[in-house]
């Protein structure tokens, strides 16, 4: 074979050189080199589409982040609206127990209190307390100075003072003249939807009669 092909003039002999190596090359590039950009290309694709996952999981742990962070803005809120308006009729105790303390802080003391019943509006309750309590001007001043600062909503009506009568001869002549103090005190709460719902119920009762009556 060797020897037909050495008898072969030198053109023919190029020719199929050229052909032979044109033949490998095109096996070389059907089986393999397609093979190979295919599975580049399908590397690619999935490099894009992992980077792209990549890209909307750090997006939706933004989001997260940013969701949870105003969820806990809400919850700071609401504790302080909670704060300032509660939820629950113990406020009432509470308010007694800061008055209580104020009072001893600044001098002054509280005699008595009365709980009066709830007036409820439509979305809060009032909750009125009479008290009586003695002290000076000056202790009476700074007591409802520091009521005044107080997170709590809370008002004061019905403000009225009298000079305490004492017994001169245990007066102590030092001793500034007391004062007796007699207030309405109110702090307020929400209402529950129950309380809502009911409230609601009976002012439109309460409309449909006068109606009646017209």
């Amino acid at each position: 074979m060797f020897d037909a092909l050495g008898k072969l003039p030198i053109w023919q002999r190029l020719l199929l050189f050229l052909f032979v190596g044109g033949s490998i090359v095109g096996i070389w590039y059907w089986f393999f080199y397609l093979d190979e950009v295919a599975g580049r290309e399908a590397a690619d694709a999935a490099l894009v589409a992992a980077q792209a996952e990549l890209v909307e999981v750090q997006s939706s742990r933004d989001n997260f982040d940013a969701h949870e962070k105003e969820i806990a803005e809400a919850e700071k809120q609401l504790q302080i609206n909670r704060e300032v308006l509660p939820l629950t009729a113990s406020t009432v105790d509470n308010l007694m127990q800061t008055f209580q303390q104020q009072s001893r802080l600044v001098g002054m003391t509280v005699e008595s209190w009365t709980n009066e019943p709830e007036e409820f509006e439509d979305f809060y309750a009032r909750m009125p307390i009479k008290v009586q309590a003695t002290g000076s001007w000056t202790q009476v001043g700074e007591f409802f100075r520091r009521v005044s600062e107080l997170k709590r909503i809370v008002s004061v009506d019905g403000l009225s003072l009298a000079a305490v009568e004492k017994n001169r001869d245990k007066q102590d002549a030092a001793e500034p003249p007391q004062l007796l103090v007699q207030f309405e005190a109110a702090t307020y709460r929400f209402l529950t939807d129950a309380e809502r719902e009911a409230t609601a119920a009976t002012g439109a009762k309460k409309t449909t009669n006068r109606r009646k009556k017209k």
